[in-house]
């Protein structure tokens, strides 16, 4: 099985295997089709190519309130620290890392007024600044860099632009999966979609970034994140000719030992690995194209007890700051130790409520009026012996 680093990746390489068709019943037992296309990947092996399944090394991550089985379902929650370089070549998004700003509309840039788009070319280094009423610099490019222009200042001196960003491994994998599901679109049961824009609308970010509600930009110090699904299959019986199966699920070794980690140890540890996923299908159907990833095995790099932080957490260490609040509270706490002993030995003591003394207190109670609740009902007799004359019950009327 040739696995292929992220870093490694080359666009072009992802190929189409098959498109099958599909169908499985919700809850209400109503059939629901769709379709999966399964893929293949040129995989460089020793100078040359090997075809094979799309399986690919990721960067280090982690999950850190361990893993989640539902079922037939194992799964994590999984972050990334993008302080890390490799981290960021894997998941990181051009929106993300290119430059905004604004440069001066002079002899110093070249404008090309395209039909779709504008660019500004700098033909020597060009300042850009984070306002056209500011000085405050952003970057400096250098000569041939090009820039594409969003927008200009009402007097067109200044331009607005953006330039650099890179993509990141799931970036340019998605495009790939976009460009192929559009090149076969009436295969896939979509050919009313005209534009590739229109596939990639319905594919959903492999990765969640943390943003401004308001402003949409990208908030610092907070990393992102994903749910990763891993391989998972539960214990079988034997049937017929085939044989039991034990329990199987992701490998995650050990370095250094043949050891590899337990389902208690996933689901209760938080731990830092680096995963190799397949790609097992791309799925299409409910108005969504969705690719399939699967954590086929992993390198554990540690292993951690799960924290879980107090809903007032910062609270907490705002207080814990305080050295004499904190040396009280310790004082107060062990004398608060004696409280109850206290109050037990301060308290009158009361005689035991039996079943007897409640009886000599107030007598012998009526049961027949605790069980009625209400007024005793005369006993009513039906006999008559005028048989031309009307019974007479209360409470019920006369017909």
């Amino acid at each position: 099985m040739p696995v292929t680093s992220h870093k490694n990746y080359s666009q072009g390489k992802l190929t189409l295997k098959e498109i099958r068709k599909k169908e499985t019943k919700d809850h209400n037992g109503n059939v629901i089709k769709f379709l999966q296309a399964l893929m293949n990947y040129d995989h460089p092996v020793n100078g040359s190519q090997v075809r094979g399944a799309p399986y690919f090394e990721l960067c280090p991550c982690t999950t850190p309130t361990g893993f989640v089985k539902e079922g037939y379902k194992l799964s994590s929650f999984t972050t990334f620290d993008v302080e890390n370089e490799e981290v960021r070549d894997c998941i990181d998004i051009k929106e993300r890392t290119e430059i905004n700003g604004w440069v001066k509309s002079n002899k110093d840039v070249e404008v090309d007024m395209g039909i779709k788009s504008c660019t500004a070319t700098a033909l020597q280094e060009v300042i850009i600044y984070d306002s056209p009423e500011s000085e405050n610099r952003v970057t400096t490019v250098p000569a041939d860099t090009v820039m594409i222009v969003v927008d200009q200042n009402d007097t067109g001196t200044w331009l607005l632009v953006k330039t650099g960003g890179k993509d990141g491994f799931f970036t340019k994998l998605y495009a790939d999966v976009a460009q192929i599901i559009y090149d076969n679109r009436a295969a896939c049961g979509l050919a009313s979609l005209s534009k590739l824009e229109d596939v990639k609308g319905r594919m959903k970010a492999p990765i969640y970034w943390h943003r401004d509600k308001e402003t949409g930009a990208f908030i610092e110090g907070k990393n992102p994140s994903t749910y990763l699904k891993h391989t998972y299959f539960n214990a079988q019986p034997a049937r017929g000719d085939k044989p039991a199966m034990s329990q199987r699920y992701a490998d995650f070794k050990v370095p250094g030992s043949d050891e590899s980690l337990g389902l208690e140890v996933l689901l209760n540890s938080a731990i830092t690995f680096r995963p190799v996923v397949t790609l097992t299908n791309v799925y299409i159907g409910a108005g969504k194209i969705t690719p399939q990833f699967y954590v086929s095995s992993a390198v554990v790099t540690d292993i951690k007890k799960i924290e879980r932080a107090h809903a007032q957490q910062d609270t907490l260490l705002q207080y814990g700051q305080d050295k004499d609040l904190v040396e009280k509270l310790r004082q107060q706490l062990e004398a608060s130790k004696g409280f109850a002993e206290e109050r037990r030995e301060m308290s009158p003591t009361r005689q035991p409520v039996t079943e007897e003394s409640e009886v000599k207190a107030h007598g012998t109670p009526d049961l027949e009026s605790m069980l009625t609740g209400g007024p005793k009902i005369e006993k009513v007799s039906l006999d008559n012996d005028n048989q031309d004359e009307d019974i007479q019950i209360p409470g019920i009327p006369t017909l």
